[in-house]
């Protein structure tokens, strides 16, 4: 098929005005996104509420969860749990991970207007928690290790802390410091123990102020353990602590 110079010229103009169409609609979007944070920042959170209300019903997943926080919050709407839990869900089904550590947390709350139901929640928590998400994987661990709500399954708990801990979550490597102390599913060692309570008392992320009480479970075990031992254990920490917590060696 043969075109004339106009008809060419008429096909290209279509195709550049096809393209632009199906461009500007990410870039009001973004653009919308950033208006909506720019308005929280400045406490306009009624009418951040609105953009993001907008963006959530065109399907926008972070605008969804930003939209069930702030339901979940009060800020800028009337607080409605709710109606945090559906935008969460929506925002969670696309695979927005904060969304679904959030609908983990509301799901085993006893409070909020929303039902528990642990089984939601743990699964909302693994689908975070494998992509990556530390809370999530922190908190899946627990769960396993304290076998209150599942079973307990302890390979389980070592690996979802593990992974947080690799992550510099403080937290994690708290709790797979004890269950070295202990030898809960892997051999007993006070090397290995000290080590990870070490580097949770050191982690610049301590977000909770738990470094005091665990400098002073670090001051406990050193009266218990030899020079050799304590020597070797700190030795492991700080190179761990050099590689930013990934692929520690354990005594």
């Amino acid at each position: 098929m043969t075109y004339t110079l106009q008809e060419a010229m008429v096909k290209r103009l279509l195709g550049y005005l096809v393209c632009v169409a199906l461009l500007l609609p990410v870039t009001s979007i973004a653009a919308s996104l950033d208006e909506a944070k720019a308005a929280v920042d400045a406490g306009k959170f009624a009418q951040a509420a609105a953009m993001y209300r907008e963006l959530a019903a065109a399907g926008d997943a972070k605008a969804q969860y930003n939209l069930g926080l702030m339901y979940a919050r009060g800020d800028g709407v009337q607080e409605n749990p709710q109606e945090a839990v559906k935008w969460y869900r929506m925002s969670a089904e696309q695979g927005f991970a904060e969304a679904q550590y959030a609908l983990g947390v509301i799901y085993f709350r006893r409070d909020g207007g929303v039902a528990m139901d642990y089984d939601e929640a743990i699964k909302w928590y693994r689908k975070a928690a494998e992509q990556g998400h530390v809370r999530s994987q922190l908190n899946l661990g627990i769960v396993y290790l304290r076998g209150d709500v599942v079973p307990q399954d302890i390979p389980q708990a070592l690996k979802w802390f593990g992974l947080a801990a690799e992550q510099g979550d403080s937290d994690a490597q708290f709790n797979l410091g004890n269950m070295y102390l202990e030898g809960e599913g892997v051999p007993a060692s006070m090397v290995n123990g000290y080590m990870w309570i070490w580097l949770a008392a050191e982690n610049p992320q301590d977000a909770h102020g738990r470094s005091g009480k665990r400098k002073k479970i670090l001051m406990y075990l050193e009266a218990k353990m030899t020079p050799e031992q304590l020597a070797e254990a700190k030795a492991l920490a700080q190179t761990c602590q050099a590689q930013h917590y990934r692929s520690c060696k354990l005594a």
